[in-house]
């Protein structure tokens, strides 16, 4: 007859328990620091659009300023009346 000492049972199911937690623990680090990857790379792109965005509309600003100071002062030093 075959015995299998409790023991030894024992001891193998604390071993795969630990084997299993340290599996869980290992993917739930992996999980984490994909979360952190994907909220980096999210807020560069955020910076990058707000950065694009600031300049467009500075760019616009600055042109429409130019446009009505050249359109203001060229009214003002010509006389416009042949126009209409």
């Amino acid at each position: 007859m075959y015995c299998i000492d409790v023991q030894y049972i024992i001891l193998l199911l604390l071993l795969l328990l630990i084997i299993i937690i340290a599996i869980v623990i290992i993917i739930i680090v992996i999980i984490i620091i994909i979360i952190i990857i994907i909220i980096i790379i999210i807020t560069i792109i955020i910076v990058i659009i707000v950065i694009i965005v600031v300049i467009v509309v500075f760019d616009i600003v600055v042109i429409v300023v130019i446009f009505v100071v050249v359109i203001i002062s060229f009214s003002c030093c010509h006389d416009l009346h042949y126009l209409y």
